[in-house]
């Protein structure tokens, strides 16, 4: 089967495992990339590439021309015929011009719905919400990479006389892990009440990751006599988070090996990131693989993947009670959760993943 591959984000090493493990399960996939004519040059892509510079910056602006141009781009480019079946890694970027090319060829299509189409495209364009629901109407399948994204578009911004049409062809596929935290899991982890709390952060430095309230969580803890800190690791991505290296909660490492990441994992007791706005998040799942417990906004990306209880507990991201209240909850089944993060973590293995995407295309083929 030959699957066209839509993807202005290929760069993201995500996308990279995710097509490397859908060819490794059978499926010849052609990648087509669109950017802008600045972008990258193409002797830094794999042969399955096609690269295609095809809009300039102030394109950006006007979608529909944007739009115009990759589409343009991709007929030039390669030979649509040929392909089963094409699959658009995002609703608006790429799903307006995969609707458009599977109508004149004739072809069926997929699309995923991403955190850009939630949280910008949606959210901040009212005036694209029709083309995205069209978009959604028209595609074979749609795939969230959560349950809570799932029912909050569809709830949202979904009109209720297409809600069921839509709900009945969409399917929940969470994105991949690296091999490394798999092939190298941790052991169950038991928590003793007398010793300092490790609460941990891994990811990008900003605002929209609210690290401010794990570290007010931390210090509410101690004025509890809870004794608690704050380990952070990532890029300081935003200077309005200066704040983090001037805390004296705040153990704070810039960049670490994946090696001193996974010890990182080992050693805390609590995985937090209550971010305000999350499409998946595999950091959660890098800390489950190590058997740590995690902390994960209600309604973002992670939640509704496992029931609260299983692997952690949801919070409201505003909320310095609620994620002190959920911490609290893990400490008194702690040794059981634990091992239900390293049991599950397995879910989220790239070649397992590959397969449910291999059978949807085998079920829209062959339909």
């Amino acid at each position: 089967m030959k699957v066209l591959q839509i993807a202005n984000d290929y760069l993201n090493p995500l996308f990279k495992k995710m097509f490397d493990a859908i060819s490794d399960a059978g499926i010849d996939n052609k990648v087509a990339v669109p950017i802008s004519y600045d972008g990258i040059e193409k002797s830094s892509w794999k042969d399955e590439v096609v690269v295609l510079k095809c809009f300039s910056y102030f394109d950006r602006f006007f979608f529909y021309r944007k739009q115009k141009k990759i589409i343009t781009s991709i007929e030039e480019g390669l030979l649509l015929n040929e392909y089963d079946l094409i699959h658009a890694h995002t609703l608006f970027s790429n799903g307006y011009a995969a609707m458009k090319l599977a109508k004149k060829y004739n072809k069926k299509y997929i699309v995923a719905i991403r955190n850009t189409d939630v949280n910008t495209f949606f959210r901040f364009c009212p005036h694209l919400r029709e083309t995205g629901i069209k978009i959604m109407e028209n595609a074979a399948a749609i795939v969230f990479l959560s349950p809570a994204y799932k029912e909050y578009v569809i709830s949202k911004y979904v009109p209720l006389n297409k809600r069921a049409i839509i709900e009945n062809k969409t399917y929940v596929v969470p994105n991949g892990v690296s091999r490394v935290f798999l092939e190298n899991k941790g052991k169950e982890k038991n928590y003793i009440e007398t010793k300092e709390l490790k609460l941990l952060y891994v990811g990008e430095i900003t605002a929209n990751k609210n690290i401010k309230r794990i570290i007010d969580t931390a210090r509410l803890r101690n004025k509890m006599s809870k004794k608690t800190r704050v380990i952070v690791i990532g890029n300081l991505v935003d200077r309005k988070c200066d704040y983090i290296l001037g805390d004296s909660l705040v153990e704070y490492h810039s960049k670490c090996t994946q090696e001193e990441l996974i010890n990182y994992y080992r050693m805390a007791d609590v995985f937090v990131m209550p971010s305000h706005t999350e499409t998946f998040g595999l950091v959660y799942v890098e800390a489950m693989s190590q058997g740590l417990p995690i902390i994960y906004t209600k309604g973002q990306g992670f939640d509704q993947y496992f029931k609260d209880g299983i692997v952690g507990y949801s919070v409201n991201d505003y909320s310095v009670e609620d994620i002190n209240k959920k911490i609290e909850m893990i400490l008194k089944n702690y040794a059981k959760i634990s091992r239900n993060c390293i049991d599950f973590s397995d879910e989220f293995d790239w070649n397992k993943i590959a397969k449910n995407y291999v059978k949807i295309y085998n079920d829209l083929v062959h339909k």
